[in-house]
């Protein structure tokens, strides 16, 4: 049995077996990594593949200046923020949005929910809702609740309106507060 920096050189040079071994020890933090990135499990296997790629490219770059493992960790944090960069695109938007083959299954018992009236009155009822809640908030609660809908985190919000991240988080409770009560109301 080889240890690690044996392993590790002989990876570099190709040899499927040092591969395969780096591989098996390495999987449950590729797939920890994975876990962690991805934000539904629709693309959780893309991670995962980007993953493994940031395992073969950690191998073919690592010079041994540092741990094995910290070396490994940048390249996964690069690989997954690249990927995510990546498909979070305009032009990747048709196939973010594409029905799952789990969803294509459904369709037959679940008709309604591709009935275009009823995705366009669903739509109608979240403006609707939206425009109820947006009278209710303060303006500082109004730009967090229209940061938050473009997808920004509460941390990103936090730099953006250079405000604590507790502050923002406590604007974003609110809101949730104030949307929560106007749910049922008619």
């Amino acid at each position: 049995m080889c240890d690690e920096y044996e392993l590790l050189y002989l990876a570099g040079e190709n040899n499927e077996y040092a591969i395969k071994e780096l591989l098996k020890k390495y999987y449950n933090f590729l797939y920890s990594k994975a876990v962690k990135n991805c934000k539904t499990w629709n693309n959780f296997d893309d991670y995962m593949n980007e993953m493994i790629l940031g395992f073969y490219n950690a191998i073919d770059n690592y010079n041994g200046d540092s741990k094995f493992i910290t070396y490994l960790n940048a390249c996964l944090d690069y690989k997954a923020h690249n990927y995510s960069i990546l498909s979070n695109r305009k032009k990747h938007s048709i196939l973010n949005n594409a029905i799952s083959i789990e969803e294509i299954t459904n369709i037959s018992s679940d008709e309604d929910k591709y009935n275009p009236e009823k995705i366009l009155l669903e739509e109608q009822d979240y403006l609707t809702l939206k425009r109820k809640i947006k009278r209710k908030l303060t303006s500082q609660e109004e730009l967090v609740f229209s940061l938050k809908e473009q997808g920004f985190s509460i941390k990103e919000i936090s730099k953006i309106l250079d405000k604590k991240v507790q502050t923002v988080y406590k604007y974003y409770e609110n809101i949730k507060r104030k949307a929560g009560k106007l749910k049922y109301v008619n």
